[in-house]
């Protein structure tokens, strides 16, 4: 008899988070408080929140409020600003026109630090900018149209410096050395004018405008890293009005070719790119309103996407990033959904066989090898598919399994057909010996 495990999945489990963070924007992970746990932060816009979620080491979180008077919460980042060794955390207010930090003194405690006060801030990023070895802060700004970065010097006083005026409505930073030229260059995405542009840092922190594309229609998010593995640095995006993920190769000189992972997110509003299942490439994740949706999109290796849904019930998916939560060794998700007011986390479960009675059980096995076989021969007859005929097949199915348990170092089961505990070669003679008499 042979019986199939489950033999897909990437399969992801939710867990909540809370149901309390009102109109829930976005999400952030690090261990904030040092105990080797990954812990989670929320920007909540309804309720101008902006709050740290506990980890116990059992993926059990307890809700820590650091402000609720972040006007139209954001965004929400974590980074040692201070390089103290403590991880802090950033914020935006919108509707207050500030970009805040919050200090993390230790034991929970935090005090809380205005950055600036004339921004409208939707999104900030934390990079040394300048390389003078302390954390910079970035923002996109949206109802002026800017994008800008705030220079530290090296005692959390910040001084403002434009990078460009005419991101119409600029919604998403991030910075990253895009040209390999060892500075610190920025991108963005703005929605009024559907454009992903980068600035050319020319080492002296004046930055030069190019254009990506103008084609990702009311585009919200942007992203950087080698998808493809050709050593030079990829962008993501996601655009809403085109319901679109997209990546744009670097030919290594920083012209960019459009390549369109998926047109069916439904309002795309977030991507985030990772590697999800453990083998070597860039996956991708999206979160998306209309369809209440986050996806992840498997890379081939050849940057062929396969669309797996991790959650069609995120009400109003605003944004999804991934990070290993559970420590188990492979990345999880996690997102903030604003109609629900919901943040979670999904675990990944690795795929491979996970009927626990199989005798070949093995929940870290890949479909390729086969692991997920289970051979059983209860009356020791020798039929081992249980097609009412002793013959080659039952021998294939053995040998199949022998070279996979050598592969992932088994034990044999119920399956031995000389009742040994050893499903091998002996089984096979066992066999001819039964079919010539």
């Amino acid at each position: 008899m042979i019986n199939s495990c489950q033999l897909f999945g990437q399969i992801f489990e939710e867990h909540i988070v809370s149901l309390f963070a009102l109109d829930a924007f976005y999400v952030d992970a690090a261990d904030i408080d040092g105990d080797g746990d990954i812990d989670l932060m929320s920007a909540s816009r309804f309720d101008d929140k902006i709050s740290w979620y506990e980890n116990n080491g059992s993926q059990n979180f307890t809700e820590h409020i650091l402000t609720t008077n972040a006007n139209h919460a954001h965004s929400v980042l974590a980074s040692d600003l201070n390089s103290d060794g403590l991880i802090d955390i950033i914020g935006c207010s919108r509707d207050f026109n500030n970009i805040i930090w919050f200090e993390n003194l230790g034991n929970h405690q935090f005090t809380e630090h205005v950055i600036v006060t004339n921004s409208f801030g939707e999104y900030v990023d934390a990079h040394d900018v300048d390389q003078d070895g302390d954390m910079d802060v970035l923002s996109a700004s949206f109802f002026d149209s800017s994008v800008f970065w705030f220079e530290n010097d090296g005692n959390q006083n910040f001084t403002q410096h434009l990078i460009a005026n005419n991101a119409t409505h600029a919604y998403s930073v991030y910075a990253i050395d895009l040209d390999g030229d060892n500075d610190i260059d920025v991108l963005s995405a703005s929605n009024q004018d559907n454009k992903i542009a980068w600035y050319e840092n020319n080492g002296f922190q004046e930055f030069e405008e190019h254009v990506i594309s103008t084609n990702a229609m009311m585009a919200w998010d942007v992203e950087a890293i080698d998808v493809d593995g050709d050593h030079d640095i990829d962008v993501l995006s996601a655009s809403s009005d085109d319901n679109k993920i997209a990546w744009y190769e670097n030919d290594g000189s920083e012209n960019f070719t459009e390549y369109i992972i998926s047109n069916n997110a439904m309002y795309a509003h977030s991507v985030f790119p990772v590697d999800m299942d453990g083998d070597n490439d860039i996956d991708v994740i999206s979160a998306s309103m209309d369809d209440n949706k986050v996806s992840l999109y498997e890379n081939d290796g050849e940057q062929n996407f396969s669309e797996i849904i991790v959650s069609n019930n995120s009400i109003i998916a605003y944004n999804a990033m991934a990070i290993d939560i559970d420590n188990d060794g492979d990345n999880d998700i996690l997102s903030a959904s604003g109609g629900d007011n919901k943040i979670a986390w999904y675990e990944n479960i690795v795929e491979g066989c996970t009927n626990e009675n199989s005798c070949n059980y093995n929940l870290n096995a890949e479909l390729e090898d086969g692991s997920c076989i289970m051979i059983q021969d209860f009356n020791g007859n020798g039929d081992v598919n249980e097609d009412n005929f002793l013959d080659v097949q039952d021998i294939l199915l053995i040998i199949a399994y022998i070279l996979n348990q050598s592969e992932l170092n088994l034990i044999g089961c119920e399956a031995s057909i000389n009742n040994d505990s050893n499903i091998d070669i002996f089984d096979i003679i066992q066999i001819i010996n039964i079919i010539l008499n």
